[in-house]
Formats: structure tokens, sequence, C-alpha cells
């Protein structure tokens, strides 16, 4: 029975699904690195670790490009980025001997799936990272269409092109390796295939020098680290700030269990079950198919790479599961539900096969998944989009007084301001701190240049947020905090809610009357831009509209404290404006 789709309808499909990426790409910064990524996008810089330096030239190369926005410009760049992990998705199910219609199915699967497609319309490493791991497993896969010396080059190729832009493709080594060592059989000059392989791998590596050059030459661009010497660029590429090994310099231990199970029940929910089903199955069933040791050994490795990209790496993380936490450890299910969805179309020829399914049938089935998964995808899309992030930060920054200080945490706001001020230009005279930073060498000297003045505790040294304070505010600069992450400050120092933060007054100054708060408030609020949704939001859209429901709610507790329930009740009633409403 003939199963096969024209071979015309790979490359439509792999041009269909980038251009539903490029039509619904993000024009606003969204949460977490977005914000450095759309910075160094508009005039570039150097990442956090380890740097991406492929990710960032390739901004860089597209910074010419007509864009709504910079967050926009960058998100069009990222969106070919996603049109390219899936003509990989659909080359690695080819390689793994999975029909057109088979490889179409996983495609179809895959590219609407709401994780994807997210991580495909904004700036983010992590579609740039799927391509080259699945060019990689395409590479190294028996039904390769490439043999000996070429097979190896090209596997080097894709290996330093991967590791430039993130780390996390070491995982796909027993698989990369497996290829090498089987083009290396293939091959009746190994000793030539072997340096071609080498020769091949270097141009990726080398691309971690230009983070040394664009440090060196950076003047006042974003730079994180201190990269322009050779040993501060290898702990940079180490992450060494954060801990090589662990995703985030918490100080909390990995929970295992709970990342694994986090992955689960995320990828079940991703790809919508069947994909998954199929991936298993389709896993499962190739050694039957294939009835030969080379093929059998080639899926047992298949198999270990999967297991090592998906619980192994997540049983590492030591962020909690939730909120936040979740949206930051979610991108990493990336790599391992494509790695899934490429044996999901091995799984979708077996079904057909046994089903039987004709041809038309089996089209009508890719369709559908298509179309159903786009419909159920495209308002988380829409969602994760939404411009509540950006309003937030302009609305924080233009609220700020001249020449302000602002103290606080988040990476929406930690990497999201310096977007708003350097990439779009706007309130460049007020400075953002984030303590948690302070803890790095680069960063504290960096806090140190722009305020002028040295911090009164020594470098090593637990951070005190009051001191930090109260240099600013010796300086004559009013110091506000933008979120509450640290108790230390209202003890020690009078504060007041002012807009979306917390302003904070010079050792025993008095805090203002009641009234005079509640009008400079309702000023700046009369100013704000951010219309609330009483809606479920993302994460960091959530965050960053629940910080104006403080406001009131705080200025609601201190009527309540007054004994003044009739001032108290509107101010409440202001505050539930603010509050997202919760998953149903």
């Amino acid at each position: 029975m003939n199963r096969d789709a024209p071979r015309w309808t790979l490359p439509v499909a792999a041009l269909t699904s980038t251009a539903v990426y490029l039509a619904t790409s993000a024009r606003a910064v969204l949460g977490g690195d977005n914000g450095e990524f759309a910075t160094l996008f508009a005039e570039g810089g150097v990442a956090h670790p380890s740097g991406y330096p492929l990710y960032t030239l390739w901004l860089r190369a597209w910074s010419w490009m007509p864009a709504a926005s910079p967050a926009h410009g960058a998100a069009l760049a990222t969106a070919l980025h996603g049109g390219l992990s899936g003509a990989a998705l659909l080359f690695a199910a080819r390689a793994w001997g999975a029909s057109r219609m088979g490889a179409l199915f996983a495609w179809a699967a895959w590219s609407f799936a709401s994780l994807p497609w997210r991580l495909a319309t904004h700036a983010e490493v992590f579609s740039l990272n799927v391509a080259l791991a699945l060019t990689i497993a395409a590479l190294a896969a028996p039904g390769a269409p490439v043999k000996g010396t070429r097979r190896v080059a090209l596997l080097g190729l894709a290996a330093g092109a991967a590791l430039a832009n993130h780390l996390s493709s070491s995982l796909l080594a027993p698989l990369g390796l497996w290829g090498v060592y089987t083009g290396l059989r293939e091959s009746e000059h190994r000793v030539k295939s072997a340096l071609a392989g080498v020769a091949a791998l270097l141009p990726g590596l080398l691309t971690y020098l230009s983070l040394m050059f664009v440090a060196r030459h950076a003047g006042d661009r974003l730079v994180w680290g201190e990269t322009g010497t050779l040993h501060g660029l290898v702990w940079h590429v180490l992450r060494k700030d954060f801990g090589t090994l662990s995703l985030a310099a918490n100080g909390r231990p990995p929970d295992g269990l709970a990342a694994v199970w986090f992955l689960v029940k995320r990828a079940s929910v991703d790809l919508r079950v069947a994909p998954v089903v199929l991936g298993l199955v389709g896993f499962f069933a190739l050694p039957d198919e294939e009835n030969n040791g080379a093929h059998t050994r080639a899926r047992a490795l298949y198999g270990a790479t999967l297991a090592l990209a998906g619980p192994i790496f997540m049983a590492r993380f030591n962020i909690e599961m939730t909120g936040i936490g979740a949206t930051v450890v979610e991108r990493f299910h990336l790599l391992p539900e494509a790695l899934l969805s490429v044996m999901a179309a091995r799984g979708f020829d077996h079904l057909a096969d046994r089903a039987p399914l004709g041809l038309r049938v089996q089209g009508v089935l890719v369709g559908t998944v298509a179309l159903v998964g786009f419909a159920l995808a495209l308002p988380e899309v829409r969602d994760d989009h939404r411009d509540t992030v950006e309003v937030y930060l302009r609305d924080t920054l233009h609220s700020a007084p001249p020449n302000a200080v602002l103290l606080g945490t988040g990476d929406h706001r930690t990497l999201g301001i310096p977007y708003v001020q350097r990439a779009l230009g706007e309130r460049r005279d007020v400075l953002f701190i984030n303590p948690q930073l302070l803890s790095l060498g680069h960063y504290r000297r960096r806090v140190e240049r722009a305020l002028g003045r040295r911090l009164p505790f020594p470098e090593g040294s637990s951070v005190s947020t009051v001191a930090v304070a109260e240099t600013a505010l010796s300086l004559g600069r009013p110091v506000l905090l933008t979120d509450v992450f640290s108790a230390g400050i209202p003890r020690a120092l009078p504060t007041y809610p002012f807009g979306t933060m917390i302003r904070v007054l010079p050792r025993g100054e008095r805090v203002p009357p009641p009234d005079a708060i509640l009008g400079a408030n309702d000023a700046l609020y009369a100013r704000f831009a951010l219309r609330p949704a009483r809606v479920p939001l993302p994460p960091w859209q959530s965050d960053a509209q629940t910080t104006y429901a403080r406001t009131w709610s705080t200025l609601a507790d201190l009527a309540d404290h007054a004994r003044r329930p009739d001032v108290a009740a509107p101010l409440r009633a202001r505050a539930q404006l603010y509050q997202p409403a919760e998953e149903p």
C-alpha cells in the first residue's frame, strides 16, 4: 500500500509553520530573558551566562529588519528558527524511517502545540536549540541521507553550532557520538574523516570569542560578566555565576521527583497526549521493523539521549514548578518533546499499517491534528503575547522621580527595564538595581560606577539592602522598591505606596499624611497606560498586573487599621480591579 504523501508537502509544511510564526510574533517585550535578547537585538552586547553567541550574532544580523519595535524585530528573527525547527523535525523523522505522511503528522502535532509556538514567537534561544538538536538526531540516524566523511563533518558542524547556541545541546552526546562512530566506520579514510569532524566543530565553538571582542568594544552597551578577559570568558561560558550544573543560584536543592513529574504532565498537555503515546509506540516498534543490530543500538542510544535530555536533566532543577518558576522550567521541555515527536512519526506509521489506514484517511488525520492544535494553542499564544509586562515597565519608569534608584527583583524587571531604557530610549536617568545580583563582583562594580560611590559592605559579604538604599539616599537620589523582596528596608526606613512601587524615605523622615498619599496615587494611576484585565494571565503578566493592585490593598489595610471601613471598602474594590482572575 502506498502511504507516502507527495514530496512537495514537506517543504510546504515547513513554510506554513514559518509563516504562522512570523504572523503571530510578539510585538512587546515579555518576561524572562526576552527583554535582554530584545535589547541585544537593538544594540548588541553580551547576554547572561553562557552568552549564547550564535543566537545573539543572529539577532544582530537581523537588526536592520523593519519591525513594530525592537522586541518585534527580535521575535521575527526567532520565528525563522521556529520554522527551521519544523523543517528539522521533518528531516529527522524521515531519517529515522518515517514515511512522509508520518513526518507530516509529527510536524502538525509539534508545530501547533502551545510551547513550541510560544517559544518560536518571541526572542528566546530554545527554538534554534531544537532545530540544531534535531539536525544532529537526523544526521546520526541509520537512514541519514549522508554517509562516511560527510556525515562526520556535518555532525561536527551541527554540534559546534548547537554548543554555541545553548549548552544543553551537549545532552545529544550519546546520539551524536554514535553518528560519528557510524560515519567513521562507513569511511574508507577514518583519520581524514575524524579530522574533518574536528575542523567542522571549531567554527561554532570559536563564536564564543566574539563575546570577548564585544566586551572589549562595548562602550556602555549591555554586557553581563567580564568576558573581555580569557578567565572571565571561561567563567561566563561555564555559568559559574549560577553554578554550572544548577539552573539557578538560589541555594535550593534539586527536586528531581517534582521536576520529572512536571515534565510528564506538561508534555502530555502540550502535545495533546496522542503524539506522546505514538512517540512511545514508535520508539519501541523501531527494532521490530528494522531487524538488525545496528538499528537496535541506534534505538538504545536514542532512548539514552531522550532520557538524558528529559528526566535525568530535569532531576537537576532547583526551581519551584509553579507560577513563574514553571514558566522558566517548561522552556527546557522543548528538547525532549521534540525528540519524542520524531518517534511519533514512526508511531503514526505503525498505527497506519496495523489499522490499516489509507492515504486519504491519513491526510485527514494530519490535517485535523494541525487544525485542532492551531485552534487550541492560538488563544494561549495571544495571552502569552499580551503587552502587560511592557506597559507595566513603562508605567513604572515614567512614574519614577528624576534620577531615581529602583531596587527590585525578577527577570522581567532586571532584563526588561534595560530594554525600555536602551532599546526604546526612555528614562535613562533612572538606575535599576537588583540586590540579589550584588553578590556578583561584575554587577556590583557596575552599580558602584553608576552610583559614583562604593557600597558600604565588603565585596563577597552578605548584601545589605538597607545599606544600598541609604547609600542612594545619601546621594540625594529618590529610592523606590519595585517589589517586596526584603523585609529589611520597610522595618528600618519609612516607606509608603507610590504607584506600582514603594517609596523609601531617609531614616527619621516622616511619611506624608494618608490624604496626601491617596491623592498622589490617584494622580499617578490616572496617567498609567495599563488597562486591567480581569482574566487569568500567564505568570509574568500576572505578576506585573498584580503590582498595580498592591498599592490599593496596602492603603485599604491602613484604613482598616485606622478603623475607617468607609475608606477601606472602595480602596479594596480598586485593588480587586487589578487582580487577575484565577484559573478555573
